[in-house]
């Protein structure tokens, strides 16, 4: 299920960060492969990789450990539910100033809102980093 990976995908990058862990194992999906390349793109991790282990596939998170920056600790998961409803790119631009990142569902894929916002197009927010 959705919310069930995206947040122990959360969970986890807050515990590692808080624990000064340089690396983050969990199982691979869609839905975390999308996240950690916005992740990626944006600076806030380092890489990531796939492994096999006994004919299971594990994806390697490489956090960054800056002094003073953990912005994991500001990782908010979004509740998706019934109402759960769609955020329009205009209502993005008005969040995005200063030190803010949402990731989003869109239908071009997952995305940052600094992509959604050059696309112009919104989503479904999935989390927040403020």
């Amino acid at each position: 299920m959705h919310t069930n990976t995206v947040s122990n995908l959360c969970h986890g990058l807050k515990t590692c960060t808080k624990n000064n862990c340089t690396t983050l194992k969990f199982t691979v999906s869609k839905k975390t492969i999308s996240i950690l390349q916005v992740l990626l793109n944006e600076g806030f991790i380092r890489g990531y990789f796939i492994e096999t282990e006994n004919n299971k596939k594990f994806i390697i998170a490489l956090l960054k450990l800056l002094p003073d920056q953990n912005f994991f600790a500001r990782l908010r998961v979004i509740k998706l539910s019934k109402k759960t409803s769609f955020t329009n790119f205009k209502k993005l631009k008005n969040n995005s100033n200063g030190f803010n990142l949402s990731i989003l569902s869109t239908k071009k894929g997952v995305m940052s809102n600094v992509e959604a916002l050059k696309s112009k197009i919104g989503g479904v927010k999935l989390v927040d980093i403020t």
